[in-house]
């Protein structure tokens, strides 16, 4: 037997959720590939800071976002805003190798 939707609510409030988003199963969110739900929902609509996902947690078009793929997918989105804004100490803290400006030390011709 399913949890009626007030009762799941409930329990989620007990549990310290303190904001619920419920999206419409349609079409147009079933279509929606790993990448365009990571973007389109979560990171623009949503703006979402953190994500808890549960056990065999799948998403996008046919289940095939794993977890895996939203850390890959949330870190590449990051790391885009970081460097569209111009915000080099956020780019680094996402990525292995350092981005850095170029330097303005004159460097003499002989």
């Amino acid at each position: 037997m399913l949890t009626p939707l007030a009762e799941k609510v409930q329990h989620l409030e007990r549990l310290g959720v303190e904001q619920l988003v419920l999206l419409p199963f349609d079409e147009a969110l079933a279509s929606l590939t790993p990448q365009e739900f990571v973007e389109k929902i979560l990171v623009q609509q949503l703006q979402v800071r953190r994500v808890s996902v549960g056990q065999n947690f799948r998403f996008g078009k046919c289940r095939t976002g794993t977890t895996e793929d939203l850390k890959a997918i949330a870190l590449n989105t990051r790391l885009r805003s970081a460097l569209s804004h111009f915000t080099l100490p956020q780019a680094n803290e996402s990525v292995v190798r350092r981005f850095a400006t170029p330097s303005k030390t004159a460097i003499p011709v002989k």
